[in-house]
């Protein structure tokens, strides 16, 4: 009777195994030949990539590229809305996937984002904006006398990089400390 149950558990395991999508696959898409690929994020199912020399494309889902933005740039993901910075140029975003896209007043030389918060350096200060990018407070001022030139993030984590003595400064809570 044993055998027989762990039979009909075997079968059954096996059974929903063969009928469970598979959940991930490589799929290739067009690539672009205009340029060189310098950010690439995906929003919604839809793939952006800035390219060097022309600006930042979109694909959506069974269509072709289409350009989206005549600026290439950093891509910067803040759940709602995307941002492009460039150095020297001042950045653009979109609140409706790249249909259209505003201009913002102050440069990101280089920026990332912590969820829906964004921030920047400029080589003097690191800066937080939680109304994405219309306004700025700095969060390093305890770390006078360096020079940024790199800030990097994950889910959690705020890491910037001192150009001089090379050294690496973390914050844990959105740069509060």
């Amino acid at each position: 009777m044993k055998a027989l149950v762990r039979f009909v558990i075997l079968l059954l395991t096996l059974h929903s195994l063969s009928i469970m999508p598979v959940r991930s696959q490589w799929q290739q898409s067009d690539g672009l030949f205009e340029g060189s690929c310098m950010s690439i994020i995906a929003v919604d199912s839809i793939i952006y990539a800035s390219v060097s020399g022309s600006g930042i494309y979109a694909k959506f889902p069974g269509e072709n590229w289409e350009l989206s933005l005549n600026q290439p740039g950093q891509l910067i993901d803040l759940d709602s809305c995307i941002i492009v910075t460039a150095p020297m140029r001042y950045p653009h975003r979109t609140f409706n996937l790249g249909e259209t896209w505003e201009e913002l007043p102050d440069f990101i030389e280089c920026g990332v984002s912590i969820g829906h918060v964004l921030f920047k350096a400029d080589f003097y200060n690191v800066y937080r904006s939680s109304d994405y990018g219309s306004n700025y407070e700095i969060v390093s001022q305890e770390l006078t006398g360096f020079r940024f030139d790199k800030v990097f993030s994950d889910d959690s984590l705020l890491i910037i990089h001192e150009t001089g003595t090379h050294k690496i400064f973390k914050s844990t809570d959105l740069g509060n400390n």
